[in-house]
């Protein structure tokens, strides 16, 4: 049971004493969010998690580019970010977009649910206790010229070369 779950939290009040169900909830707010907003035409999807210190809750929500809101899952207790982040991604559009996360989230498994099951990118953070895939992107990307157009505006320089 999360810390959402608990007796005497609010989600467990409204689902015990009127049946609630959060999905719907979280449904029918996204809906009126886009009869308001109209529709999202951002292509980012933010991931990320925070703890409701006194209320002994946490959660992780999706927000586009914009800030517009896209979903919530509570962590279940005794788990952490990873698994709620995945069930939420699950819930998520993600087809032609960019999932932006922080360096907890840049697994494997994450990563294979954005790309092969979403049909989206990702941009995610390598920190230096990820010690094999630092040593990996350090291999991969290796210093060198670039070029931000493919027109060099001045034949005379070297076209790798930024001006």
């Amino acid at each position: 049971m999360s810390a959402a779950e608990a007796p005497g939290s609010s989600l467990a009040f409204f689902r015990d004493r009127f049946g609630v169900d959060e999905r719907a909830v979280e449904r029918a707010l996204l809906l009126w969010q886009e009869q308001v907003l109209g529709p999202a035409q951002d292509q980012l999807v933010i991931v990320d998690g925070k703890t409701l210190r006194h209320a002994h809750v946490e959660l992780v929500s999706a927000v586009n580019g914009q800030g517009r809101w896209l979903g919530t899952v509570p962590v279940k207790a005794g788990s952490n970010e990873i698994p709620a982040a995945r069930e939420l991604l699950g819930h998520l559009e993600l087809a032609h977009k960019t999932t932006l996360a922080d360096a907890l989230h840049t697994q494997v498994q994450t990563v294979q649910q954005v790309l092969f099951q979403g049909g989206g990118d990702y941009a995610l953070t390598v920190k230096a206790n990820q010690k094999e895939l630092v040593q990996t992107l350090t291999t991969l990307l290796t210093p060198g010229k670039f070029s931000p157009s493919t027109h060099n505006p001045d034949p005379r320089t070297d076209p790798g070369t930024q001006l």
